[in-house]
């Protein structure tokens, strides 16, 4: 669980996994797990960055990014 002092980055792809039976398998498998399960391995396998700020906020931002291939 985030904090009103910590920047989190998160890197994800989205893709169409209609058609893959292995990625619908994976989505079913990250279901069962909790949230903070996920969380450790998002952190450990370096697509989840969490960064303490010396400010505080009230609320939550999210932001998009799309990186497009020149």
């Amino acid at each position: 669980m985030e904090t009103n002092d910590e920047v989190v980055a998160e890197i994800r792809t989205f893709s169409s996994k209609m058609n893959d039976p292995a990625a619908m398998e994976s989505e079913e498998e990250s279901q069962r797990k909790l949230l903070s399960q996920i969380k450790e391995e998002k952190i450990k396998e370096g697509s989840m960055k969490i960064f303490r700020s010396n400010y505080y906020v009230d609320g939550l931002l999210r932001r998009m990014i799309r990186v497009v291939p020149e």
